[in-house]
């Protein structure tokens, strides 16, 4: 399986190969990466604390996810604590959005996904479309600063029960997420709005 926004597909192989194995797959992957007579040698890898390593980050982006690994996941956190970014990029959250993720076309195939987390910072300007139509999903969390787009497309959610954002008071989306934060609630979804200004 493929996700049109690569740095979404990094993301969803990190989480399949870390339920496969651990937290720290990565590095059980040297024997097939070395397979590939690459340029970087896997020991310049292991030393690398900063740099970029654009070669490693070609071939974890190869590597497969069928279907079936995509059922698996009932719960994701699309945050910057990935064993892959380590690997590829040591210091990306310091230096800039190599691993932002701006489309989250392809998430409606876990089908199994109950629990959704849209971190700050990883997540960005992306619409909801595709959240909108993962159908099994009961929890959403995520920031009002990202810079969401297609906000009402939540209130088609089939399974949407319980919604945490944070930031709404700041966004320069507030009103849009006021309107759709009411109609939610219409709808029965239990929304925490940290930071709500509401009426007594």
């Amino acid at each position: 399986m493929r996700f049109p926004d690569p740095k979404l597909q990094l993301a969803v192989i990190d989480e399949v190969y870390r339920r496969r194995a651990q937290y720290a797959w990565v590095a059980d992957q040297r024997a097939a990466y070395e397979a590939t007579a690459p340029a970087t040698p896997w020991t310049e890898l292991e030393d690398n604390h900063s740099e970029h390593a654009p070669e490693l980050e070609a071939f974890l982006a190869r590597l497969p996810v069928s279907r079936a690994d995509l059922e698996t996941i009932d719960h994701l956190t699309l945050d910057g604590d990935r064993d892959l970014y380590g690997w590829v990029y040591p210091s990306w959250w310091e230096l800039g959005d190599h691993f932002v993720i701006r489309d989250l076309t392809g998430l409606e195939q876990c089908m199994r996904l109950r629990y959704l987390l849209l971190g700050q910072g990883v997540v960005e300007g992306a619409s909801l479309k595709p959240v909108a139509r993962i159908p099994r999903l009961h929890e959403l969390h995520l920031c009002a600063l990202c810079r969401l787009r297609d906000l009402p497309a939540l209130l088609d959610s089939p399974s949407l029960r319980k919604l945490d954002i944070v930031n709404v008071e700041t966004s320069a989306d507030r009103d849009a997420w006021t309107a759709v934060i009411a109609e939610l609630r219409a709808l029965g979804v239990d929304v925490d709005a940290h930071g709500e200004s509401r009426s007594p």
